[in-house]
């Protein structure tokens, strides 16, 4: 079984999609866009609208998982386990997970991974083992400058066409 299959089963085999779902919960790993690197885990980002009511919820569902543990702060909620493999990290705020950065970034990704070639794909992993975060990698690529959590922002909005002509330079 692939890598990527590996994924795929330990999302499906934990359910955890389902077991959110009244979070919204969407599954934005880079494991799932080849931009990984081997300490790479499963995000999963969620809104609440009761912060200890989904604490609860998270202790009761994975409490009993490997390595479990559970951060509630002022404005969020973390929570990690290992599970069939992969640490697992699923991050709560009261924002929709729309307008998390989590997601936005991933998308950017996802949309960056479908407009590359597997060149670019492994040159992100070459640099994420370096130490790069996702989004440094990608800026760092593509000649972007800044802060690299927030750098990487000014890609949500260029079209398709601008993405394929800033891939184009490498």
């Amino acid at each position: 079984m692939s890598d990527l299959a590996n994924v795929h089963d330990a999302i499906a085999n934990l359910g955890i999609e389902g077991d959110l779902s009244a979070y919204g919960a969407e599954v934005v790993s880079t494991l799932l866009l080849g931009f990984h690197s081997p300490k790479s885990d499963i995000d999963v980002v969620c809104c609440y609208s009761d912060q200890s009511s989904f604490a609860t919820e998270l202790a009761g569902l994975y409490g009993a998982l490997e390595n479990f543990e559970l951060k509630v702060c002022q404005e969020y909620c973390l929570c990690r386990f290992y599970f069939q493999g992969f640490q697992f990290e699923i991050y709560g705020e009261e924002t929709p997970v729309i307008k998390q950065n989590a997601y936005r970034h991933f998308q950017i990704m996802r949309r960056v991974k479908m407009l590359s070639d597997e060149k670019f794909a492994r040159n992100v992993r070459a640099l994420r083992r370096q130490g790069f975060k996702p989004e440094a990698a990608i800026c760092q690529l593509l000649g972007i400058d800044g802060e690299p959590y927030h750098a990487i922002l000014v890609l949500e909005n260029k079209t398709n066409e601008a993405l394929t002509e800033l891939l184009s330079r490498l």
